[in-house]
């Protein structure tokens, strides 16, 4: 007989802890943490969305264009024009370790996906109405295939051939989502989708034999307001942030799908939250760039810098780059039009705490022993990206 498969019921509503206290700052430095050998990058003021991998940073707007951030030099410049607008970017998966970062997705404002070979500088394929002439607003990354998100709530998941590779014009699934979509993030297999201040939980990978609806109902956390950014923390796999309006932040239990508790983190509201190894980085309208380390109640800010002159609009990390270079690349666009990168590793604090501590060793023994020695490093998950013959300690972070 078959089985039957049935939506999850979320707990029933409780009352959720508060911690109206702001992050305990008193231990926090102010250097910014430049990431070496990686060059600052000035866009254009209609550059709103962007992705990296590797050496490269693939900005859209108005025109599509691609740097390589070890030399500063512009590897693609392509523009739109009048034509239909790019909404969205996102870097191809390839089956291949040393063809990442050659391929991007754009998706636009009639529906259509455009796949753009960086290096040859032009459109090599486009699935023409994927979206059935809807603006595609969102593409996601996931494993091995992409999933791919337009504004009426359409969510197509773009499977891999038999030899890895992304060719079909057709997805492999179709499912529907609210409209209205405000923020989202992937956790585990599951997409958590964020519409006003309704948080709901998908499952768009079938071949894991769980139903595409999670739950039956949206979650919903009556003490905070609408939501705007989203973020999971690598040595937190169980939970899932949300930034809302007010500045406030709510942390959810991904087994029990209950809101553990809601913090207050910032006057200003955060623009883009991102976890980064065990940490959290915010993004804020005052253009400066916040870590904490959430794992303590208050939370403790790490650090903070003035990242931007002027409102942040994003923080994105990128994964490839770790194994490939041993570097945890994070990279923040702001309203002055410049794209930044930053050592997501925090090496300059962490040196800085063993000197310290160990007043007899040198910098250059620190670093060899401490910074390339995962065993010395206080956390070390097992990472879910492409592995390694011998990842260093950025891979182990992801």
């Amino acid at each position: 007989m078959a089985s039957i498969i049935t939506t999850i019921q979320p707990a029933a509503p409780s009352e959720t802890p508060q911690y109206p206290d702001l992050p305990d700052d008193t231990s926090r430095n102010r250097r910014p943490p430049f990431a070496p050998k990686c060059h600052e990058t000035k866009t254009t003021p209609t550059t709103k969305i962007f992705d990296v991998m590797g050496n490269y940073v693939c900005t859209s707007g108005t025109s599509t264009r691609a740097w390589d951030l070890s030399s500063g030099q512009q590897l693609l410049e392509m523009p739109h024009g009048e034509g239909p607008k790019v909404l969205t970017v996102a870097y191809k998966w390839a089956a291949h370790p040393e063809e990442e970062g050659m391929k991007i997705w754009l998706g636009n404002s009639i529906g259509d996906i455009l796949e753009v070979d960086i290096k040859a500088g032009y459109v090599t394929r486009t699935i023409s109405a994927a979206h059935a002439r809807h603006e595609v607003i969102k593409i996601y990354r996931h494993k091995d295939g992409m999933w791919s998100l337009d504004d009426v709530g359409t969510l197509h998941v773009w499977a891999p051939d038999a030899e890895g590779n992304l060719t079909s014009d057709l997805p492999t699934e179709t499912h529907r989502v609210p409209k209205g979509h405000a923020t989202s993030v992937i956790a585990g297999d599951e997409l958590w989708y964020a519409t006003g201040r309704d948080i709901r939980v998908f499952n768009p990978s079938s071949a894991n034999g769980q139903p595409f609806q999670v739950l039956q109902r949206a979650l919903t956390e009556s003490s905070a307001g609408e939501i705007l950014t989203s973020a999971v923390i690598k040595g937190q796999p169980d939970k899932v942030y949300f930034g809302h309006t007010e500045g406030k932040v709510t942390v959810w239990d991904r087994k029990s799908f209950s809101c553990v508790g809601v913090y207050s983190m910032n006057a200003f509201k955060a623009n883009a939250l991102l976890g980064v190894g065990d940490y959290l980085w915010a993004g804020y309208s005052s253009g400066h760039i916040e870590v904490y380390d959430t794992t303590q109640t208050p939370w403790i800010m790490k650090k903070e810098w003035k990242a931007h002159d002027g409102p942040i609009t994003g923080v994105v990390m990128d994964k490839s780059y770790a194994w490939k270079k041993d570097q945890l690349l994070v990279v923040s666009l702001g309203t002055d039009s410049k794209l930044k990168a930053w050592d997501g590793l925090l090496r300059e604090d962490f040196l800085g705490t063993l000197i310290h501590f160990s007043p007899t060793h040198s910098s250059a023994n620190i670093n060899q022993k401490a910074i390339f020695n995962p065993a010395m490093q206080s956390t070390a998950p097992s990472p879910t990206s492409r592995p390694s013959s011998s990842p260093g300690t950025a891979a182990l972070l992801l």
